[in-house]
This record gives structure tokens, sequence and C-alpha cells, in this order.
């Protein structure tokens, strides 16, 4: 019998929730923990035995006898556990992005799990690392930095799993039988993805489930870090990455046994050689958010960077993902996440005003907002000039009439429109 290899030395274990020892192979086994045993005879294939719930805590030891074979499990935390997930933009890694404010430490509370990928160049096994100053710059660097913002905001230990690739379309993650019992799946597998025929050993559909998602359950987290979304990048895409994304929730959540299991999403950042549809894709992640239930998305249009598809600094990112967690996942809805959102827009000649919901401690800019155009009856699209009225942002552009607005869905623009807590105002299309 062969145990998984989250089930090693150094392990976060979520805190109430199920705790799942699994492996394969045929035999009995017997694993005791925090006082108790718990065992099971297993035939053949893959096995998983259930512990309950426990309180956070720790380090503690685990026996765990497979079949005659013993061994002892040590230094075990029982904290919260993050699935840090999707493409490169996750996979960048703390020596290739902006240093953390606060400088880089030991952090013995902070734990590391790198899932290997298909892709060769990680530094770090398939196995637990706790974070040590010497070793993190090999890790995730948005991981990392919210991992250890997060055991310093609650005192407890925490758990990073890995699942990412560089250059990963969405439909690798997901399941090949269940993208393809849906129209949707069908047609998209007849045409294939860009990254499908440049990156065959892990562009095709379901390559990434297989190799990287299905491999990690039922471990039993808090919640999912998801940042991907650049590499489905056409027009054709754009139409159909809400539905999407919301089979690869779905998809994932009974992969794991986790029918509420959270998602945080990071809305891809504007990208100056970016494809012409990545506006469009950036709207796409949050009409996923609007049709999924528990699935959340961070913006960032204000940290772009023209000649660069990796935003580099990772922290603002970081920050934004620990609001969001504390909000939707812990539910201290006193904490805002997201900046302005469209709310009302009136038009009376050439000028708009418009509303916004999230504008906690008021509208504010930190430049000129050259990133909103009105739209006359033509569809012709005019830079306008904005001003603020208290709460009310007023846009006014050279033309008879205007009939619609939209800001920050160019292929790249800067946010410069934000609330009271710094957070950029969601791009918009009216």
């Amino acid at each position: 019998m062969i145990l998984h290899n989250l089930i090693s030395d150094h392990m976060v274990l979520q805190r109430e929730k199920p705790i799942y020892i699994f492996g394969m192979g045929a035999g009995h086994i017997a694993v005791t923990f925090l006082g108790k045993t718990y065992e099971m005879t297993n035939y053949g294939g893959d096995f998983c035995l259930t512990l309950p719930p426990q309180p956070a805590g720790g380090p503690y030891e685990m026996q765990v006898d497979l079949d005659g074979e013993a061994r002892t499990i040590t230094d075990i935390m029982i904290g919260e556990v993050f699935l840090a997930g999707g493409q490169s933009n996750m996979q960048m890694k703390l020596s290739e992005v902006v240093p953390p404010r606060d400088g880089i430490a030991d952090y013995p509370m902070v734990r590391y799990y790198n899932t290997q990928r298909p892709e060769r160049g990680e530094r770090l096994g398939a196995s637990w690392t706790v974070a040590a100053k010497e070793l993190a710059p090999a890790m995730s660097a948005l991981g990392w930095m919210f991992a250890t913002k997060w055991a310093a905001l609650r005192d407890v230990a925490v758990g990073i799993v890995t699942a990412y690739q560089g250059a990963a379309n969405l439909q690798s993650f997901v399941e090949r039988d269940v993208l393809m019992a849906t129209p949707m799946g069908q047609h998209f597998s007849d045409h294939h993805a860009v990254s499908q025929r440049i990156y065959p050993a892990w562009g095709e559909d379901g390559a990434l489930y297989d190799f990287m998602i299905k491999r990690l359950a039922p471990y039993s987290m808090r919640a999912v870090l998801w940042y991907q979304g650049e590499s489905n990048n056409s027009f054709e895409e754009a139409t159909f990455f809400p539905q999407l994304m919301k089979l690869f929730v779905e998809n994932f959540r009974k992969t794991f046994r986790d029918p509420t299991l959270p998602f945080v999403q990071v809305q891809i950042a504007p990208f100056g050689s970016g494809c012409a549809a990545l506006g469009l894709i950036r709207e796409a992640q949050m009409i996923a958010s609007d049709i999924t239930p528990g699935l959340a998305t961070v913006t960032i249009g204000d940290i772009g960077e023209e000649a660069q598809i990796h935003p580099s600094h990772k922290e603002e990112i970081a920050d934004r993902l620990v609001r969001a967690v504390r909000h939707t996942v812990f539910g201290e809805t006193e904490i805002p996440y997201l900046g302005p959102m469209v709310h009302t827009v009136t038009y009376e000649g050439g000028t708009a005003r418009i509303t916004f919901t999230h504008t906690e401690g008021g509208l504010v800019t930190d430049g000129e907002i050259d990133n909103l155009y009105l739209l006359d009856e033509a569809g012709n699209k005019h830079l306008a000039t904005c001003r603020l009225e208290g709460e009310t942002l007023v846009a006014t552009a050279p033309i008879e009439r205007a009939v619609g607005a939209e800001l920050g869905m160019e292929v790249f623009s800067t946010m410069h429109l934000f609330n009271g807590e710094g957070l950029p105002a969601v791009q918009f299309k009216r």
C-alpha cells in the first residue's frame, strides 16, 4: 500500500473539515491520530480513510500502519489549507517579482506542497516544505505572500497546495468526460485553442485535470485561489468562458467532495500586447462570478503592465485575495474586496452621469481617468473627460448624443478610479 505524498511530514490539515487519508493498494490500513485509531480494509485500487474534523493546533504526530508496514508522520499542523492554481501568473516565483514590503523571512507556520507539473523546472519536489527563507524564492510568489499574510493575521498554520501550469487553458483543468458531456465542450473540442496545438503535453482537454487536480483529491482545503484566463484569448472563447468557469468550479467541488468549496479568482491584468479579446475575457470572469455561487473575483486593473503579461507587483494581489477570503469565506462583510461597480448611467446630450456601488470611503482618483469612453448613436467610441461630483462620475465627450459608456475595456489601460479603500473600479460596458 502507498500513501499519497500529501500525507507526509510537515503537512497542514484543514481544520473543521473531514481529514482524508488516501493512497492506493490493497490491504488493511490503521491510522492513530490524537489518541484515536481508525481502520479500513481495501481490496484494490485507491483507498480513502475518513477522520473526523479537528480544531486548529499542532504540531502532532500520526501513526500509520499500511498492511503491517508502520510509519510515523511528524510535525503535523491543523490550520488553513488553500490551493493556489492557474497558469503562469500563479506559477511566478518569489524570486521573479517585486520583493515583499517586509522582506523574506522564515515562516515555520507556513508550509508549501509543490505539485509537479508537465513542464519541468520546479526546484521543490512533490512534498511538504516549511517556508524557510532560503527556500522561499522557489515558491509561488502569490501563494507565499498570501500564506504569510494569512498566518500573521490569524496566528494559524497555513498550507499552500499548488496546481499551476504556464500557458494552460481552462479546458485542460476540467475532466474531459464532464467537458464533453456539454454542447459547449464538444464544440471547442472540435475547434482546438492555440495552446492545445502549441502545448500538447498540457493543452488538451482534461490533461491538467488528470495530471494534477484529480491526483490531489480529496485533500480538504478552505478555499481555492485561482489565477488563469490569459490562454483563453479568443473572441469565441470569451462568449463561453463564464459557463466554462462554472463547469470547472462544479467539477472541482465534486472531485474534492466539497460541494460548497469557495473559489476566489484573480481577474487577468490589462496587457499591451494581448489579444483583442482580452477585455472581454476580463468581463467574462466577472460574469462567471455572477452565475457561480461561491466564486468571487478580485480586480487588478490598476497594476497591469503594458509590456508584460505577468504583473510584477504580486503583493497588491495578495492583499486583495486576503480581503476577498475574509469577506466571502469567513463572512467578514465589513472588509470590502471590490472597488466601485457601475450602478446607473444616465445620459444628457454628450454627458453621462455614472453612479457606483462598492464606494466605501467615496470615489477617488490617482490621476486623470483616461480609459472611459462614450458611444454615439453610430456605435463609435469617444474618449471622455471626467470629473467627480461626490460619488457620481460625470463624463463628457464632444458628441451630440451619448447612448453608451465603457470603462477599462481596452486590451491595455490603467484604472485610475478607486474607492476610499484603495480598490480599483471594475471595468464595465453599458
